[in-house]
């Protein structure tokens, strides 16, 4: 039905449809006097589950999800007195497991759940150091779920793990691969169609991890045009369906990478709609139309089409009603469902 853009103090916008650079928007916020609203309105994660529901990770409110037809708002929050809840009201991350039907929910210090979507049962994991196949740290960054049903989780302390149901527990990719410095930060995590995992880190690499071989690429960043680019940090990585590779950076704008050539191309602020309206870029989505869907930290929503690669800014001039489309330090995307008008698909 459109784009979730959810916002880091003002609840969530949904918006249905686009005409040029004219949006329409609904706004979901938390209201005292109803009972089915948002019950907090910093968004920090979104997604949708195969049958439809909305499932949004807030910073104090816990997991809200939406019905699909009414709009109406539920919610998970942390109870004491109850281990089938949430660990905490905190949630930073949230990832779908198709093949077990389950919700990974990270929190920012009370570690990892998953939530039977069946039977609505919650798994507890927290961090023990001390143990191989524990988390590494309670501080959840990054959640992604590969087509295979593996879970990968980045943790606050950097390392980068995945959930083996053999042992049960957490493995860092590192040992398994024996590739990854253990120091290294992870900053973005994704897969591709063919369910290879890539990945950043704050040394300035991009990998590859092949769903196959298992055998790790590595990518460089930097060229003689933008000689800065290996040293920012990647945010979002986001793998369309032609194999492209897109980059959000953190201040270096918008990157296309071509794994089969190695090509490297970067789009920029320059003023014009040839560039992005900020080049710090926090999220990428795409739609049915092949067009990207671009959060940003400053510049509000963009829309960039790959063919002719102009960009659309979306400013509360042109729809978005909240005064934080203007100037966003954080933008979560979702597509939701399918709308023959809007063209938007998950």
């Amino acid at each position: 039905m459109g784009l979730w853009v959810g916002l880091e103090e003002s609840g969530l916008n949904l918006i249905t449809d686009y005409q040029g650079d004219a949006l329409q928007v609904e706004v979901y916020s938390h209201d005292d006097s109803d009972m089915n609203s948002l019950n907090q309105n910093e968004i920090w994660a979104i997604l949708e589950d195969s049958g439809g529901i909305m499932w949004f990770g807030t910073l104090g409110g816990g997991i809200n999800k939406a019905n699909p037809s009414t709009r109406a708002f539920g919610f998970y929050q942390h109870n004491p007195r109850n281990a089938n809840s949430p660990a905490a009201d905190n949630i930073t991350a949230l990832a779908y497991d198709a093949i077990g039907n389950s919700l990974w929910i990270g929190t920012a210090d009370s570690g990892l759940d998953r939530m039977s979507l069946v039977t609505g049962a919650f798994t507890h994991f927290e961090a023990d150091p001390a143990s191989l196949t524990g988390l590494k740290s309670n501080e959840i960054v990054l959640l992604d779920v590969g087509p295979d049903g593996t879970l990968y989780v980045s943790t606050a302390d950097g390392v980068l793990q995945y959930y083996d149901p053999e042992i049960p527990g957490f493995a860092p990719v590192s040992i398994k691969y024996m590739v990854i410095a253990s120091d290294s930060e992870t900053t973005a995590i994704a897969h591709d169609s063919e369910g290879s995992l890539w990945f950043s880190q704050d040394t300035g690499e991009l990998l590859r991890l092949d769903s196959t071989s298992g055998q790790i690429g590595r990518f460089q960043l930097a060229s003689s045009v933008l000689p800065g680019l290996e040293a920012d940090m990647v945010v979002t990585i986001f793998a369309d369906a032609n194999g492209i590779i897109w980059l959000g950076t953190e201040s270096q704008g918008l990157v296309r990478l071509d794994p089969a050539s190695g090509e490297i191309k970067a789009y920029q602020f320059d003023g014009t709609s040839s560039g992005p309206s900020h080049n710090s870029i926090t999220n990428i989505v795409s739609d049915n139309t092949g067009s990207l869907w671009l959060g940003t930290a400053g510049g509000g929503l963009n829309r960039f089409d790959p063919l002719t690669e102009q960009f659309n800014y979306y400013t509360t001039q042109d729809g978005c009603p909240q005064t934080g489309c203007l100037a966003l330090p954080r933008m979560n995307l979702a597509p939701y469902g399918s709308a023959p008008a809007m063209g938007l698909r998950a």
